[in-house]
């Protein structure tokens, strides 16, 4: 298989598929594009029920569908074309304050940064347990104020309304998509009013741009357990994670 899907938005595959050959070609192609390497379900053919005749590939793994086709007992030599919708490939954006990386990933109409924030604003703005070694996996934590003046030039701090159209686009089991997709969310929990620190490594809170009244704030938090997302508001003087939309 020539490795030029890299470049490219959509894919064809074409082989003869048997037991032998298809799983692994599928299993190499989804392990490149995808890192989870989840296991690849698949039916037997229909027409003649062959042990190993496969029909039909459908996993999260390949991000995509392959079109419906019986097995090469019932075609012969017939080579059988079977598209894939390729991964959204990774770019990085390089913040020009402090030179930190971010990986980024359009979702749907949207880029997002796949990393919380890690820049560091001059108040506001904590390490999980005031422990700087938490950032580079986590980013900082921000109060309201100034989780909406963090973000580098050309990206912000995304509204409710930005939000609601990722889970629009996300669909059905948003949150693992969030935990397991390209979104790559990371549970840094929070930082509450009188200092304490919480739920590092089970939940996930990342502001929005949105107020609600004078002292709170839409959110977005995610349930790593249940993969559950919800949606809230809070006090602004609280220490959520921030995501950056791109501009």
């Amino acid at each position: 298989m020539e490795n030029t899907i890299e470049n490219a938005e959509k894919f064809w595959l074409e082989f003869k598929p048997n037991a032998n050959n298809i799983v692994q070609m599928l299993v190499e192609y989804a392990n490149l594009i995808d890192k989870t390497k989840q296991v690849i379900p698949y039916q037997l053919c229909p027409k003649c029920h062959g042990d190993g005749n496969l029909l039909r590939f459908n996993s999260p793994a390949l991000l995509g569908t392959m079109s419906t086709a019986i097995c090469d007992v019932c075609v012969g030599d017939k080579i059988i074309p079977m598209y894939i919708e390729e991964k959204q490939k990774m770019k990085v954006l390089t913040d020009a304050r402090d030179n930190k990386t971010y990986p980024t990933y359009t979702i749907g109409k949207q880029t997002w940064m796949a990393a919380n924030l890690a820049f560091k604003v001059p108040t506001g703005c904590w390490a999980y347990d005031n422990d700087e070694a938490n950032v580079a996996q986590y980013g900082y934590l921000y109060n309201w104020d100034a989780a909406k003046a963090a973000c580098p030039k050309g990206w912000h701090l995304p509204t409710d309304e930005e939000w609601q159209q990722l889970m629009d686009f996300l669909d059905e089991n948003a949150g693992r998509k969030l935990i397991n997709g390209d979104f790559k969310a990371l549970p840094g929990g929070c930082r509450s009013t009188d200092g304490s620190f919480y739920s590092v490594s089970g939940y996930g809170l990342w502001w929005t741009a949105t107020e609600y009244g004078a002292s709170n704030a839409w959110y977005r938090g995610l349930d790593y357990s249940y993969a559950a997302v919800y949606r809230g508001y809070y006090i602004k003087a609280y220490g959520f994670s921030v995501r950056c939309l791109k501009d």
